[in-house]
């Protein structure tokens, strides 16, 4: 099947699929519930507004699983990672380090992506994959990155 991945970037610390959410207020997170809190202003008054968010980390292991089975397919043993952004002007994170992986604002993500080449994310529980498999090297992606930009290869997963 098809899948949509919002950004796929290679890094220094690898191959990285970013989910962008674009909610905003206070988002709680709360790794492996199925939803996250969330409070925000209602209308036009000051008074908040309780909410939830579904929660996106199933959906970045998806994501993850359909690149790394479509890499697999076109030659290239990568183990990419996930990052969830969430990307509203008016968005506050609490627990961020709770998630199974890292949650960011845009400004976070050039530091997240260009991390240590060990694996590591600082303030993430999600420091190493779940096979343990090292990041790719950037390098080795060229020739596909390439094919794909070029319209040879299929981007179907």
């Amino acid at each position: 099947g098809e899948r949509e991945l919002d950004f796929v970037v290679a890094g220094p610390s690898g191959l990285w699929v970013i989910e962008v959410k674009n909610t905003p207020g206070l988002v709680q997170v709360v790794g492996g519930a199925r939803h996250w809190p969330l409070s925000k202003r209602s209308g036009c008054s000051s008074c908040p507004g309780w909410n939830a968010m579904a929660n996106p980390e199933p959906q970045v292991r998806d994501q993850l699983d359909a690149l790394k089975r479509w890499l697999l397919m076109n030659g290239v043993a990568a183990e990419p990672r996930g990052v969830i952004c969430l990307a509203h002007p008016e968005v506050a994170i609490r627990d961020a380090d709770r998630a199974a992986y890292p949650v960011r604002v845009p400004d976070q993500l050039v530091e997240t992506i260009s991390g240590p080449l060990d694996g590591t994310v600082e303030g993430s529980r999600a420091a190493t994959s779940a096979s343990g498999a090292p990041a790719a090297d950037p390098a080795s992606l060229t020739p596909l990155l390439e094919a794909l930009r070029d319209g040879r290869l299929d981007a179907a997963a």
